[in-house]
């Protein structure tokens, strides 16, 4: 009996320890935490690249946009962002004032219902500005370009239609039994 309890515990001294070695050796070629590698996080803040959703520049080489066209739709989506500031400030608090509510002890139905509509009256703000600049940039467009965006736009969707549901059940187009 002496014999399997010295057996286990070796084993599972040996197991810390060379769990150990292996963290220390990771943490040394950079995979271990941010702080010890010296590295940045690899997530920075994430920017969907305005209105297209892809950057102005990127698009140049694409569709073969002129310096003036993309300087063009530069100013139509800054000029967005500005007028929308406040509008996008105001959404971080409001969905923070809702969670606040939705699981305090005492819900109050009417004040999430207050809070949920001042939200969805920003998001509408926000998405109604959003599409008048997508006009304004689509205008800029050249009717070959608009064509050629479209192209694009549907072979995005056709790559993105079988990974909508993978691993989470049923995939889109996939015959229900």
């Amino acid at each position: 009996m002496n014999k399997s309890k010295i057996v286990i515990l070796s084993a599972a001294a040996m197991i810390c320890f060379t769990t150990n070695a292996f963290a220390e050796e990771a943490g040394a070629r950079g995979r271990g935490s941010f702080a010890e590698s010296g590295k940045r996080h690899r997530f920075k803040k994430h920017r969907r690249g305005g209105l297209l959703r892809i950057d102005p520049a990127k698009l140049k080489a694409k569709l073969g946009l002129t310096d003036g066209q993309v300087q063009q739709m530069r100013a139509i989506t800054d000029a967005v962002r500005s007028r929308t500031k406040a509008q996008r400030d105001q959404i971080r608090p409001l969905r923070r004032q809702l969670r606040a509510l939705m699981w305090a002890d005492v819900i109050d139905a009417n004040a999430i219902n207050t809070v949920r509509e001042q939200l969805k009256a920003v998001r509408l703000l926000l998405k109604d500005e959003r599409f008048k600049a997508k006009l304004q940039v689509m205008q800029v467009l050249s009717k070959d370009q608009r064509d050629k965006m479209q192209r694009m736009h549907r072979e995005r969707m056709q790559r993105w239609q079988g990974k909508a549901y993978r691993g989470r059940g049923m995939r889109v187009g996939e015959p229900q039994q």
